[in-house]
């Protein structure tokens, strides 16, 4: 994995996870455990779909929900089939 790749611990709050998708160019996220190893991985594609959901989008938009969720709302694409 590129060191200069932006990723995310799985408990990630999704306020972190929007403010690093607003300023990279990269187009996915690795998902990583507390030992940087890979979980899964967050698309672009993958974040538009969940808040494009018409009872998804609101909620995670909404300013007292959002500090509080992590990137278990989001679609995550497993890397291991063990997950």
């Amino acid at each position: 994995m590129k060191t200069d790749q932006p990723s995310f611990r799985l408990d990630a709050p999704l306020e972190t996870v929007f403010a690093t998708v607003a300023h990279s160019a990269a187009v996915y996220f690795p998902v990583v455990d507390d030992d940087a190893r890979p979980l899964g991985v967050v698309t672009l594609e993958g974040l538009k779909a969940t808040l494009s959901l018409p009872d998804v989008g609101p909620f995670l938009l909404d300013a007292p929900h959002a500090a509080l969720l992590s990137t278990s709302w989001l679609e995550v694409t497993a890397c291991r089939p063990d997950l």
